[in-house]
């Protein structure tokens, strides 16, 4: 065990005893622990190795997620709760946040698709995606020091915690290398982030380029996989590289394995994933405005089998009027124009 490295049974001061290990990455490790001020509350401590407490550019780094979390105050967040050093290596206190991460979700689906079951609904997919978007538009919503890039948003990530009520409660980890308003916590050139879900601009190095627009398209690529469990494009490549050489390739994807919201999400998705960032949604709430804008008009013009088994649809005007029609589906398609001064829209 070097300098500064936790065990079970270690107290950190008078306050917090070390239970298990979590997880460990290249610089630090994660353990479980109790705070004895608060009626042993259970914690999470992320403790910078002792290897690495020398490191200028490592240690910044740790410094910004303690700053990055202190700036944020969202229930999709995990909360910072406490700073301090041990042996010589600083530690960070946040509560314990408990469930499966999205990877695992994933994973769990990917195994079900093997034994018959079909890919995840949209309307399963969306209370997950809209709380991830929730999250990270608390922190590009922060103003001082500026907007909070998260730069490694993944499904690593994200936990979903359970909230007694058998629905998803998301939790956003690891601000470890995130960006606060202009201030630079790495060195130039120095791609950080998860190569499968970073930007064109984060694999290139080009860190005066990345903002929220960076998230968003990790944002784009987390929500592609969930609805088709494709990681990756169908070239096989990385969805940076993929959309550098293919601006299909978005709609190439959704075609192949989601012919049923094909229509609806390629637009909104494909510029999520756009190769320039100016014409992608400027930060996350933008992002999950134009995708839940573009299903509920999906939604609005799903065609239903009539009686008798004719394809019919049921066409509804503005609820101040409340009046209800039924028409034949080859006039479904026209039914969201304006007629006599009345705009029909069609809904399942």
């Amino acid at each position: 065990m070097g300098t500064g490295d936790f065990a079970p049974g270690t107290s950190i001061g008078d306050r917090y005893k070390i239970i298990a290990r979590l997880g460990e990455g290249a610089f630090g490790q994660v353990w479980s622990a109790r705070d004895r001020r608060l009626a042993n509350r259970p914690v999470a401590i992320k403790l910078l190795r002792g290897e690495h407490a020398g490191d200028p550019e490592t240690v910044a780094r740790f410094d910004g997620e303690v700053r990055a979390l202190a700036e944020l105050k969202h229930p999709n967040v995990v909360t910072v709760l406490d700073r301090g050093q041990h042996g010589g290596s600083p530690y960070l206190v946040t509560e314990l946040v408990e469930g499966p991460t999205l990877s695992s979700w994933l994973l769990q689906k990917r195994e079900a698709m093997k034994r018959g079951s079909d890919l995840p609904s949209f309307d399963t997919v969306a209370p997950i995606f809209e709380q991830i978007c929730a999250g990270v538009q608390a922190a590009h919503a922060v103003r001082k020091p500026g907007p909070i890039v998260h730069r490694d948003l993944k499904p690593a990530n994200i936990v979903l915690t359970s909230v007694g009520t058998g629905a998803e409660h998301v939790k956003i980890l690891d601000f470890g290398i995130a960006r606060l308003g202009e201030r630079q916590e790495t060195l130039s050139g120095s791609p950080l982030g998860t190569p499968a879900y970073m930007s064109p601009e984060q694999a290139m190095g080009q860190v005066g380029e990345i903002g929220p627009h960076s998230d968003v398209f990790s944002l784009g690529v987390i929500l592609l996989e969930m609805l088709t469990l494709q990681r990756v494009a169908a070239n096989g490549r990385l969805w940076w590289a993929a959309v550098a050489h293919d601006g299909a390739a978005v709609d190439s994807v959704l075609r192949a394995h989601r012919k049923d919201i094909h229509t609806a999400l390629s637009g909104p998705l494909s510029d999520a994933l756009s190769v320039a960032p100016q014409k992608r949604p400027a930060d996350a709430s933008r992002l999950r405005a134009a995708v839940g804008a573009a299903w509920e008009n999906h939604r609005s013009t799903v065609v239903s089998p009539g009686p008798g088994g004719r394809a019919a649809a049921t066409v509804r005007e503005p609820e101040e009027d409340g009046r209800r029609v039924v028409v034949p589906a080859d006039a479904a398609a026209r039914a969201a124009t304006t007629e006599r001064g009345i705009t029909m829209v069609v809904s399942a």
